[in-house]
């Protein structure tokens, strides 16, 4: 077959082209310090980049979703921990006054006493992280817990001569003389409201306790299909209501009601019967509150472990996108010196083959 000068110049320009083609390829690598610029240069990594990229985004947002829920487990922590040393101090009161006290000062000592520590519980009980009440559940925009006094009757399901201010129908209530599970079933302006259950008897005017949050325990998920709850709610924390899970049965600020009622005070006497039931309470209500701690506790362990697996899946990947995108500057160097030095000489071969010689003129 004869070659045609014209398929000569083909052919050189080809080579030409195509040593020019890999000396920028390795150009754009050293540049970039990448491997891999676009889909073409290897599809099969690309694919994997894509996924490893989207994999390592979902670990940057559960790292970020960890770090709230340390941040909110860190509130509860702090907060359960002031509880229990508010039990704490409050055991310690009553074991000075197991039958009461016959010194109208020291009543009413132990009774403004006891009024403050259910004072520093309910300021707990309503602590905030940003604008969310801890322990509201849900319902975390309106303080969970209100004290508020108003006359109750025996017999009567009705409350006068209160604030309603921020109560609303449905909100639990708790009291002296209040059943366990009556809840507001509707107000009346300016200072009624209306209970689902009749107080029993012995009541008189008192001091009430209404919640206003929910039972909603708050879920971050901090893995893949791995959510963790990261609340604890004040009904079952205060009221001993709710389930799955538990801390105990025990109304805690009802029972400062009981404690406070039975201790009297600088002008009535001590009722040692009152007072002796309502101590027996207070053994139950600090479990109550222990517990609720240790399972915050419990939480925040799982949630560093959970922390320390994000952090090394997340390496792992980023190695893996390093071994395959990250370039050999010292090996690519030497490539594209013999690219260089292929591509000079091809162009000096080709000039040397293009020359005109005397056939041209023939």
């Amino acid at each position: 077959m004869r070659v045609t000068a014209n398929m000569s110049a083909n052919t050189s320009l080809y080579n030409i082209q195509q040593g020019r083609n890999r000396s920028d390829k390795l150009m754009e690598a050293l540049t970039s310090g990448l491997n891999i610029n676009r889909p073409s240069d290897n599809p099969v990594s690309s694919r994997l980049l894509l996924d490893l990229g989207d994999k390592m985004k979902a670990f940057d947002q559960y790292s970020t979703n960890i770090i709230k829920t340390k941040s909110w487990m860190e509130f509860n922590n702090t907060a359960l921990s002031g509880m229990n040393d508010v039990m704490n101090q409050t055991k310690s009161l009553m074991n000075t006054l197991t039958n009461g006290s016959t010194d109208p000062t020291g009543r009413q000592n132990a009774h403004n006493r006891l009024v403050d520590l259910k004072k520093q519980l309910i300021d707990m009980a309503n602590t905030q992280y940003g604008d969310q009440f801890i322990f509201g559940g849900a319902n975390n925009l309106v303080p969970p817990f209100q004290q508020k006094s108003g006359d109750l009757t025996s017999g009567a399901a009705n409350v006068g001569n209160i604030d309603v201010t921020g109560l609303a129908a449905g909100m639990q209530v708790s009291g002296t003389g209040i059943p366990i599970g009556t809840v507001i079933t509707s107000i009346t302006p300016p200072s009624t409201v209306l209970l689902s259950n009749s107080a029993t008897a012995g009541a008189t005017a008192s001091s009430l306790n209404f919640y206003a949050g929910d039972g909603t325990e708050r879920q971050v998920e901090i893995a893949s299909n791995t959510p963790q709850t990261i609340s604890v709610t004040g009904d079952r924390l205060l009221l001993g209501s709710g389930t799955n899970p538990s801390y105990g049965n025990t109304n805690i600020l009802q029972m400062f009601d009981n404690l406070i009622a039975a201790v009297g005070d600088s002008t009535t006497p001590s009722d040692p019967a009152a007072l002796a039931t309502a101590t027996q309470s207070l053994d139950p209500a600090s479990k109550q509150i222990f517990n609720a701690l240790n399972t915050n506790l419990s939480r925040m362990t799982r949630v560093d472990n959970m922390s320390k697996l994000n952090v090394a899946n997340k390496n792992t990947l980023t190695t893996i996108v390093g071994n395959i995108q990250e370039v050999d500057m010292i090996k690519l160097g030497v490539q594209l010196n013999a690219e260089k030095t292929a591509l000079e000489a091809s162009l000096a071969a080709t000039a040397k083959l293009s020359q005109m010689s005397l056939l041209n003129y023939l």
